[in-house]
């Protein structure tokens, strides 16, 4: 007799091997038998790379949408909010003192300035790339282009090696990190100059660096780190996660594909990102 229910089906996910010996992602589905076949069960075995790689762009969008949306709450909303309040002190002012009235006005000025960048900034991060419909490198040449019009920053995007050496299956997460790096870039670091640099001269990994000239940040309040040639080498412990939220799904990313992940960073010295991920783009089961 089968185990199964007539017509339940019971699914695993797990990993298989290719003929060539590179791992791929597969679901295993069994379903119980009906009518005559009560005592068989139908067993189906289904590539679901394409799936995966689904799944993860729908989770990098949603998580992109809640950063957004902690944004907007923490930053502009605020700051709306304060306005609100201030308004009560300007319509004193505009009788009592008008020399203060010009200050608080120059401050407003200010203050709108910005948070015009962050919604426009809001706005472009939210907008889809066709990835698909484009092609890796078209869409991010078009990503890199106008993010640094947006911005105001040149980026810089050296590729070597045969373009074409790249598989497939590392398009979406090498295209994640490097909008996610340019994305904590123009937020966070204040940087003129980004340079990306994405190495397939090895046949058996591709590199990837992005690196700015901003501000950096000091590695000791974001996580364990050591001196290596005069930088610090930072590893992304869970204190440093949790206030660094993009950097911690970077790194997620990378290393459930078998790779590594650093940053490079000191204060006055901008900030680096070096990824290395294998060419298989093999996933952890």
């Amino acid at each position: 007799m089968s185990i199964l229910s007539p017509g339940e089906t019971f699914a695993i996910e797990s990993t298989g091997l290719r003929q060539d010996g590179t791992a791929f992602p597969i679901r295993i589905s069994a379903t119980g038998g009906t009518g005559h076949d009560l005592k068989r069960a139908i067993l189906a075995i289904e590539d679901i790379t394409a799936e995966k790689h689904r799944r993860s762009e729908e989770e990098a969008i949603t998580e992109e949408r809640r950063r957004i949306a902690r944004e907007i709450h923490d930053g502009l909303a605020q700051d709306l909010a304060g306005l609100r309040f201030r308004v009560r002190l300007w319509h004193t002012l505009v009788d009592d003192d008008p020399a203060q009235m010009h200050v608080e006005l120059d401050g407003l000025r200010d203050l709108l300035r910005e948070k015009i960048h962050d919604v426009r900034r809001s706005i472009f991060a939210l907008r889809p790339v066709a990835l698909d419909e484009l092609g890796f490198y078209p869409a991010l040449r078009q990503f890199i282009g106008e993010f640094g019009e947006q911005n105001q920053l040149y980026v810089d995007l050296r590729i070597t090696g045969p373009p074409e050496r790249l598989p497939a299956s590392l398009e979406p997460v090498l295209f994640r990190i490097i909008q996610e790096s340019l994305n904590n870039a123009g937020k966070h670091a204040r940087a003129q100059t980004i340079w990306i640099a994405l190495d397939l001269t090895s046949p058996a990994v591709v590199a990837l660096s992005i690196r700015d000239d901003g501000v950096g940040f000091d590695p000791a309040m974001a996580g364990e780190y050591t001196r290596e040639a005069g930088e610090y080498t930072r590893e992304l412990d869970q204190a440093s996660q949790r206030r660094h939220l993009g950097l911690k799904q970077m790194r997620e990313r990378v290393e459930n594909l078998k790779g590594t992940f650093e940053v490079h960073s000191q204060l006055g010295s901008g900030t680096e990102i070096r990824v290395i991920l294998p060419m298989t783009g093999e996933r952890e089961a």
